[in-house]
């Protein structure tokens, strides 16, 4: 449900905004702005989480919360500075408010598994093939009825998102190994700092893809079905990869893993 639902305007946000008429510059202009605004308060959601042990009920609240701004995009508005604001404030405040739908996902998720490595590979392969289908099915449906299918696709599959979450998940993703605060984070990040250097790099790259891959496909005039296509076929490839996620974890181990898929 959370894949089906994030595919509903992830990657298709650039080409709705291509739609409104900004150039790539603008675009990359409001992705990196969104990206760095979620960097930041991702940890406070996160942090929120795991001292009151709410984490289901914040994402809850998230997916509810968030529709608004969400909404408010589908508004028509007029080209130069004040149009390009408005989309940013909408965009922006979305983000902020619906960033605990994408940083409690996996760990509610791996709760619900019981943190079970193998039953977690399992369930994640359902979340891939949901994504590939979503965007299979999304693509030639924007082709027809244009971007106004995203926002109702998006409302549809929040709700099914918001009733799987209350009946699927626990409350809580973990019990907290130690006091959760700025300095515990600081000292995680100091202790593993080559770790999220590499996530950093590898941050950027998924980033150009996500970002600007569908727009490069609309260079080459590409339609919205063959840019949902190319979805599929990277999801093809990764469902091996989390159908033999215990033993190969077990085999190579985590750090290993990241290096094979770097």
């Amino acid at each position: 449900a959370s894949f089906a639902f994030f595919a509903t305007y992830f990657r298709y946000m650039t080409l709705y905004f291509e739609s409104d008429g900004f150039t790539a510059s603008e675009i990359g202009f409001m992705i990196a702005v969104n990206r760095g605004l979620t960097t930041l308060v991702t940890p406070c959601w996160n942090a929120l989480a795991d001292r009151t042990k709410r984490a289901r009920t914040i994402q809850l609240l998230a997916i509810i919360a968030c529709a608004a701004p969400f909404l408010t995009l589908a508004i028509p508005i007029s080209h130069g500075p004040g149009g390009l604001a408005v989309r940013c404030i909408a965009y922006w405040s979305f983000s902020v408010l619906g960033a605990p739908s994408g940083s409690m996902m996996d760990a509610l998720a791996r709760a619900a598994c019981e943190q079970d490595s193998e039953r977690w590979g399992q369930a994640r392969i359902y979340g891939a093939v949901g994504w590939g289908l979503m965007h299979l099915f999304l693509g030639p449906l924007f082709d027809h009825l244009g971007f106004k299918a995203m926002f109702v696709s998006f409302l549809i599959f929040g709700g099914v998102l918001f009733v799987a979450t209350r009946s699927g998940t626990p409350e809580a993703c973990s019990r907290a190994g130690g006091e959760v605060n700025a300095s515990s984070v600081l000292r995680i990040l100091v202790r593993n700092r080559l770790f999220f250097a590499n996530l950093t790099v590898l941050g950027a790259g998924f980033s150009m893809v996500e970002g600007m891959l569908f727009l490069l496909l609309r260079e080459m005039q590409a339609s919205t079905l063959l840019c949902g296509l190319s979805v599929v076929v990277t999801v093809i490839f990764e469902l091996p990869i989390f159908a033999y996620a215990k033993p190969l974890l077990e085999r190579l181990g985590t750090r290993k893993m990241i290096l094979l898929g770097q």
